[in-house]
């Protein structure tokens, strides 16, 4: 016959008290708590039902289980029984002095016990946290906690959500529309729910229901309220009953805007769950009909053949979880096939007028055009040539002629004619404004007159440089080409 935990316990006591009375007489000990054991477990007669004590001195019996729902060494176990008067769902809150105190929750007898799942999947592991039991009229379930300090425990029946059933979705009639924070953690999961792919809420998870029928053809937009970065899910589903659904979104807290086309006629449920380990955490689902899609180019200036043009689109309500893409059409013949990419850079080999045009588009079909247009329009004074004498004397005076042309179009350029002193300091010696022709091939000569100084012959060797800059002044495509510079020997 065995001998039972209380049996065992008192004999165990005794001979501890023996030996503490031999080798600490005078020492008190803490005697176990009334429900330390399976069989002397608290009965909880009626909802709500609230304890409170300390569980420091709770000892373990050889047939406890080793570990509790969080995974931790049992170290002393109090229980509770409750045997449910109703089905309905059992909203377990605890308190605990230490950080691991959970509450794991049995069905089942005496050294066969089966652990029962909370709604989630997951157990009362931390203190001041909550857990919802689905429980079923006439069974017995037995919550243990592993002791190990003061604990408070509540004990109380919840509803569940009035849309926790498919059949009894939430009908939306407009939007926006924002949800109710549904107590997710007392909804239930039905036999052949479906659970959308992507999402992260468990398919243990409760869920509940709703429902909308767009009177026209529109992009709805779903997002989730929640103060936590992980946890609920809102799928959006076509159908017409549990079995034929079929999950066409799903968004999760840290991407949950989802934009979806609705048919004008057409019912669409949206499945909204969570597991919360915290009742103020409550998350609440949103349906808004979506923005248009928008896209801009900023204003350009005037561009050359020489340099490529860089692209940066703005592209405004559309989301990370679907992101649009766009077509490139650079108006010069050159097209881009569909891409993210929303920076482009493209190089035009003629001068001319362009407009360039991006078509965007998103994976449920919101589009957006936009376009702007390039002016090109190169710009590139050469100076061919520069010659000045190779040798003079202070006193004299002599021509310095250069050689200057446009590769492009007819232009007004100002010649300039610097004094260039060791160490690379200059001096302004002259200008000249001319007009350039429209011929390529053609080079345009100007010629200056220099007098040559005491302070030349102190120098050596005086340098010389000229350039050509247009006016109005426009940005040289090629300034390496629009200057030369050379030397004379002044004695």
């Amino acid at each position: 016959m065995p001998i039972h935990r209380s049996v065992r316990r008192a004999a165990g006591l005794a001979v501890a008290l023996l030996t503490a009375g031999v080798l600490a007489p005078g020492v008190a000990h803490a005697a176990p708590p009334d429900n330390d054991d399976f069989d002397t477990a608290t009965v909880v007669g009626s909802l709500p039902f609230t304890a409170a004590q300390d569980t420091t001195a709770a000892t373990k019996a050889a047939d406890d289980p080793a570990t509790d729902c969080a995974g931790n060494v049992v170290r002393g176990s109090v229980w509770f029984r409750y045997t449910a008067t109703e089905t309905g769902n059992l909203r377990v809150t605890g308190n605990g002095s230490e950080p691991t105190m959970p509450v794991t929750v049995y069905t089942g007898g005496r050294g066969n016990l089966q652990r029962a799942q909370p709604t989630g999947g997951d157990c009362l592991r931390y203190s001041a946290m909550w857990a919802t039991l689905r429980v079923t009229a006439g069974t017995t379930y037995h919550l243990m906690v592993n002791g190990g300090g003061a604990l408070k425990l509540d004990l109380r029946s919840v509803a569940s959500p009035a849309n926790d059933n498919f059949a009894d979705a939430h009908r939306v009639t407009s939007l926006p529309f924002i949800g109710d924070k549904p107590d997710l953690q007392a909804a239930t999961v039905e036999p052949g729910e479906p659970f959308a792919p992507g999402c992260t809420a468990s398919e243990h998870a409760g869920s509940v229901w709703y429902s909308y029928t767009p009177t026209r053809t529109e992009y709805v937009l779903t997002e989730m309220m929640s103060q936590r970065d992980s946890g609920p899910s809102l799928s959006v589903h076509e159908g017409t009953s549990l079995a034929d659904l079929r999950p066409i979104s799903c968004g999760d807290t840290w991407d949950s805007d989802r934009v979806v086309q609705m048919i004008a006629g057409k019912t669409y449920y949206l499945q909204f769950r969570d597991y919360p380990e915290w009742p103020d955490y409550r998350a609440e689902p949103m349906m808004s009909v979506a923005p248009e899609l928008q896209t801009s180019l900023p204003e350009y200036g005037s561009q050359s053949t020489y340099d490529p043009v860089h692209f940066d689109l703005l592209v405004r309500n559309d989301y990370p979880s679907a992101r649009a893409v766009h077509e490139w059409d650079f108006g010069d013949g050159t097209t881009l096939p569909p891409t993210e990419l929303r920076v482009q850079s493209h190089r035009y080999t003629k001068d001319g007028t362009y407009t360039v045009t991006i078509r965007s588009r998103t994976p449920e079909g919101r589009t957006a055009t936009t376009s702007t247009t390039i002016e090109v329009s190169t710009h590139n004074v050469e100076v061919t040539k520069l010659v000045v004498p190779a040798t003079a004397r202070a006193g004299e005076t002599h021509p310095i002629n250069a050689a200057v042309k446009s590769h492009h179009g007819a232009e007004r350029v100002v010649i300039l004619l610097h004094r260039v002193y060791p160490g690379g300091s200059e001096a302004p010696a002259g200008e000249r404004w001319i007009e350039l022709p429209a011929q390529p091939a053609m080079s345009t000569f100007i010629q200056f007159h220099y007098r040559f100084t005491e302070e030349d012959v102190r120098l050596g060797t005086l340098g010389f440089t000229v350039r050509a800059q247009l006016t109005p002044f426009l940005p040289d495509a090629r300034p390496l080409n629009n200057w030369k510079t050379a030397a004379t020997t002044v004695s």
